[in-house]
């Protein structure tokens, strides 16, 4: 919050500290809510009351971004060092959205493109030699694989407006 305060474009903008499951906001306050990599984090304990929460603070008519982990089975110890909990399919984020009130109008994954990159990455990690933490392969990204990605998710959005992704990370 200190360092958003700082930002000028966020002068006279509320900046607030919450809770997801409990936000510190009247009903009906938002036009948008976003959550990006929030309900899959395990200090989101209960995801359906954050997804309530959302649908308190909504207006009416009002939209709810969802970007989440998906699939299972791309979960690696790695999960376990960024506090994830849980990842999702379509279907089961669907069934979580509809049951708490909302109306689908785009359901798809995102990052299509390099689904087959990290399968494989996730895939061949497992047999790794003993003693090496998924966590020692982070670092610094090259700038021209950078570009390339931004290019690729740049080309994936403007395709998702078409077609929803079949899978995705």
């Amino acid at each position: 919050l200190t360092l958003a305060g700082k930002n000028q474009s966020n002068k006279g903008s509320l900046l607030a500290c919450g809770d997801v499951t409990m936000i510190p906001l009247p009903d009906s306050y938002f036009d948008t809510v976003a959550l990006l990599d929030v309900l899959y984090h395990r200090s989101v304990e209960d995801e359906d009351r954050a997804i309530r929460e959302c649908r308190r603070v909504l207006k009416d008519g009002g939209s709810l971004i969802v970007i989440d982990s998906a699939f299972n089975f791309l979960k690696t110890s790695y999960d376990d060092e960024v506090h994830v909990a849980r990842r999702y399919t379509i279907r089961k984020m669907r069934e979580k959205l509809v049951g708490r009130g909302f109306k689908i109008k785009k359901a798809s994954y995102v990052f299509f493109f390099v689904f087959p990159i990290v399968f494989a990455i996730r895939y061949f990690r497992k047999f790794r030699p003993l003693g090496i933490k998924e966590t020692d392969h982070i670092f610094s990204m090259n700038p021209v694989v950078n570009t390339i990605m931004r290019i690729v998710i740049y080309i994936e959005a403007l395709l998702s407006r078409i077609v929803n992704f079949p899978f995705g990370v």
